[in-house]
């Protein structure tokens, strides 16, 4: 399957590497297509001692060489609508963050926090009053003057 497709792939390439013309061949073409329909269209005549072929060159001019400024404006509104968009999306990301490190932080806390007791507890087991407890609680051991009363 992939043999078939990469055969046809390859031959649609060719065949519009073969046939379709450059960028700029299809600039040029349009351009007389421009000067042929655009007398018929617009009506343009000559008017005192300009001829009809130097208003179309002037038309032609103008859209060439004018027209690059316009662009330039339409590109900067285009990049200018391209950064708000992903600001706001950056935006929200860095929200979502922020919400994860508040968390993460509260966490950390908590940890901290248990450490801190383990540390505690830690310390408390070395003490000779644990050693009584685990004694009395666990093993049952007593004192030997020490009484124990158990309820019923």
């Amino acid at each position: 399957m992939k043999k078939i497709f990469d055969a046809l792939v390859d031959g649609s390439v060719a065949l519009i590497s073969r046939f379709l013309p450059d960028a700029y061949i299809l600039v040029l073409l349009l351009t007389v297509i421009l000067f042929v329909v655009a007398v018929p269209v617009t009506g343009i005549a000559p008017a005192e001692g300009i001829t009809v072929a130097d208003r179309l060159v002037n038309l032609v001019y103008d859209g060439w060489y004018g027209g690059f400024w316009n662009l330039l404006g339409f590109g900067m509104q285009m990049v200018l609508i391209v950064v708000t968009v992903r600001n706001s999306q950056i935006r929200e990301k860095v929200d979502s963050y922020n919400v994860r490190l508040e968390q993460l932080n509260t966490q950390i806390e908590k940890e901290q926090a248990r450490t801190q007791e383990i540390e505690e507890y830690g310390k408390y087991t070395q003490t000779k009053k644990f050693v009584e407890e685990v004694a009395k609680e666990k093993l049952g051991l007593v004192y030997e003057n020490e009484i124990i009363y158990k309820q019923e």
